[in-house]
């Protein structure tokens, strides 16, 4: 089996990745943490961590593996990642963000993703109508869940992002938060 090694992928600045980015044809994955990715993030990334189901969902995400792909990786685990995603079978790896989420926040604007803990959650449909989203698996759903809450089970397809409106604002949740952030990302 070939390895690709971070020697032979290539480190892009953060100019030649925004560019990258911005094509169609190329999907910019963040392999961070979830909290991270919550935290700030690039435009347009996905989010599937490292620290996760990663094998599952990368796999959900893209299916098609001479895909090619732009990374955003954790620092000093650039090789970890690398080596984790080549194992899968994706072979056309352009390259990887230098310098990492720091590069791009010197040149470019991140994004960010609203969490709030349970408690909040709590308090705030007490007080507000929210549009509350389920994004579990149906068994979890069925053995567990929360009244006036919509289920819509993650799926990595046009279907599951149709269900959302753009002028609409969602409260996404699922067991630990990992699912969530791939949705919101998706």
């Amino acid at each position: 089996m070939y390895m690709l090694m971070i020697d032979q992928c290539l480190p892009l600045t953060a100019s030649k990745f925004k560019v990258l980015s911005e094509s169609d044809a190329i999907i910019s994955i963040d392999m961070r943490h979830q909290n991270d990715f919550v935290k700030e993030h690039l435009p347009n990334s996905i989010f599937s961590g490292l620290e996760g189901p990663f094998d599952k969902w990368i796999q959900l995400i893209i299916p098609k593996k001479d895909s090619k792909i732009i990374l955003v990786l954790p620092k000093d685990l650039e090789q970890a990642c690398l080596a984790k995603i080549n194992a899968l079978g994706y072979t056309h790896i352009l390259g990887y963000l230098e310098g990492g989420i720091g590069a791009w926040k010197a040149l470019y604007k991140t994004v960010s993703i609203n969490s709030i803990t349970p408690e909040h959650f709590i308090i705030k449909r007490k007080n507000e109508k929210l549009c509350s989203i389920d994004i579990r698996k149906e068994s979890e759903f069925t053995q567990a869940n929360i009244s006036n809450t919509v289920w819509i089970p993650l799926k990595i397809d046009s279907g599951f992002v149709e269900s959302f409106h753009k002028e609409t604002e969602y409260h996404l949740f699922c067991g630990g938060g990992y699912r969530s952030v791939i949705a919101i990302s998706f």
